[in-house]
């Protein structure tokens, strides 16, 4: 290739000379915000789709993530949820050694989704301070314990069986992940979690996470499914059927009491909130005994 040789090479020697370069060649420099316009920043409201703020021991600030599917099936685990944005996501877990990484892996835990830290009713709850010292001008972050609120545990847990049926674990609190050697499985893993925030009716502020898993039982890669939704303090969460019209593949069937309305002499079918009290099929624990 042709060499281009530059003979007249300005030298700049002084901050003076540096200035007047940049300047004459019209381009743009960007400089950190100045400590004003943060500070306004941290009084806001939480509006559609921001980061959910997380405050985590000795004051780490975090926001709450979501799993997405990357280009390929794997999960990423750095994608954060949007304030306000009710989404459903799901990622395969992989493994190189899960008899080792089974114990491990804090993805695969349910601690992890809801314990060891709090949530920020409202990007308020972030203070920001300066602390200045003899030669340099230092930010810390400060959080308001007042408008912070820890993640609730709902009840009752649901694992899926080896036959792939959910029911009620025998459990109340989810225990952490460990490999059986003798079935080569790593228990009690998560694969499904649901967010359900409540947020006030007087303001955008969050007041509540309710945090739901389902468990399993693995012994290879494993799919995990995510969702968040959000509701108004007050409201009931709304009643998911079966489908509409029709049925949903792998969804219950929609069954119930009959009843005679004497009024209106017309029947009425009388439909559980609980789809395990629907249709049912009995079936055999391990010590012999039925359930449905």
């Amino acid at each position: 290739k042709d060499q281009v040789e530059y003979s007249d090479v300005s030298v700049i020697t002084s901050n003076e000379d540096f200035t007047q370069s940049v300047n004459a060649r019209n381009v743009y420099s960007y400089g950190a915000r100045n400590d004003d316009t943060v500070d306004q920043l941290a009084g806001e409201n939480y509006k559609v789709g921001d980061k959910i703020i997380l405050v985590f021991p000795n004051h780490v600030k975090g926001y709450l993530a979501l799993p997405i599917m990357l280009h390929s099936s794997s999960c990423n685990d750095y994608n954060t949820a949007g304030y306000f944005q009710d989404d459903a996501t799901e990622c395969v877990r992989s493994f190189s050694d899960l008899s080792s990484e089974c114990s491990n892996l804090p993805m695969l835990s349910a601690g992890s989704y809801y314990s060891n830290f709090q949530v920020a009713m409202s990007p308020q709850a972030f203070v920001l301070s300066r602390n200045t010292t003899s030669n340099s001008s230092a930010r810390s972050g400060s959080f308001n314990t007042s408008l912070v609120f820890t993640p609730q545990l709902s009840v009752p847990l649901l694992c899926r069986d080896n036959t792939g049926v959910l029911n009620q674990c025998s459990f109340t609190s989810p225990p952490a992940p460990v490999y059986n050697m003798t079935t080569n499985t790593c228990e009690n893993v998560v694969t499904e979690v649901a967010y359900t925030f409540i947020y006030s009716n007087e303001s955008s502020n969050l007041e509540q996470l309710n945090v739901s898993f389902v468990l399993e039982n693995i012994r290879d890669n494993s799919l995990q499914k995510f969702s968040i939704k959000f509701l108004k303090e007050g409201k009931e969460d709304v009643f998911t059927k079966s489908g509409n019209p029709g049925y949903l593949v792998d969804q219950p069937i929609l069954a119930g009491l009959l009843q005679l309305n004497l009024a209106t002499n017309k029947k009425a079918i009388i439909l559980s909130t609980n789809s395990k009290e629907w249709l049912t099929v009995p079936k055999a624990t391990v010590d012999g005994f039925w359930s449905e």
